[in-house]
């Protein structure tokens, strides 16, 4: 459905979505690799036992989150996407 939608764009738009896919593509291997660190852990836990192991793989998991959304903020800049809070009266 959204390959149908991006044909009926004009020229000039399909270009403004297809050179803006860079940090969307970082977004989406960052997240293959959060992925592939949590299925990693589970046979990480019962092949070396007590070691540092676990250690390493859940300190490069947390830093790969809070590095997903900086650049999940970039994304979000590159697709003119804002955000408005409004406080109640």
């Amino acid at each position: 459905m959204l390959a149908a939608q991006l044909i009926k764009l004009p020229d000039e738009r399909k270009q403004h979505y297809a050179k803006d896919l860079g940090p969307m593509r970082i977004f989406l291997w960052i997240c293959a690799a959060n992925l592939a660190m949590g299925i990693s852990y589970i046979p990480a836990a019962h092949f070396f036992g007590a070691s540092n192991i676990e250690n390493i793989i859940e300190w490069n998991f947390a830093f790969l989150m809070h590095i997903n959304f900086g650049v999940l903020s970039l994304v979000w800049r590159r697709q003119n996407l804002k955000l408005h809070l409004e406080l109640p009266a």
